[in-house]
C-alpha cells in the first residue's frame, strides 16, 4: 500500500473532482448515461477512482479509475473520449 500523507491525498481528490464533478451526468460512448457519485481513492495503490450510476439505476454503483475513465477509445473507426459530460 502506497503511504502518501493524508494532505497529498486530498490534494489528488480536490484536482480530480475538478475534471469530473460529483453530481453531474455524464455519456458513455456506447450511450449508457451515468451520474457520478463520488471521487475515492483505490486503498492498494492511492490511485484516484470514479465512483457512479446509471441514470436508470441509480442504487447500482460501479467504480472505475479516474484515469480509465478520461481516457480515448477506439469505436467504430474513430477515437473518442470513454465517457462526455452531458447536461
Amino acid at each position: 500500500m502506497n503511504k502518501l500523507p493524508y494532505e497529498q491525498l486530498a490534494d489528488m481528490l480536490n484536482a480530480a473532482r475538478g475534471r469530473v464533478v460529483p453530481g453531474s451526468k455524464w455519456q458513455h460512448y456506447k450511450g449508457g448515461e451515468y451520474t457520478i457519485d463520488h471521487m475515492v481513492l483505490l486503498e492498494d495503490t492511492s490511485e484516484v477512482a470514479v465512483i457512479y450510476a446509471p441514470v436508470s439505476h441509480p442504487d447500482i454503483s460501479f467504480v472505475r479509475p479516474l484515469t480509465s475513465w478520461l481516457e480515448t477509445v477506439e469505436w467504430n473507426g474513430e477515437t473518442m473520449p470513454r465517457y462526455v459530460e452531458i447536461g
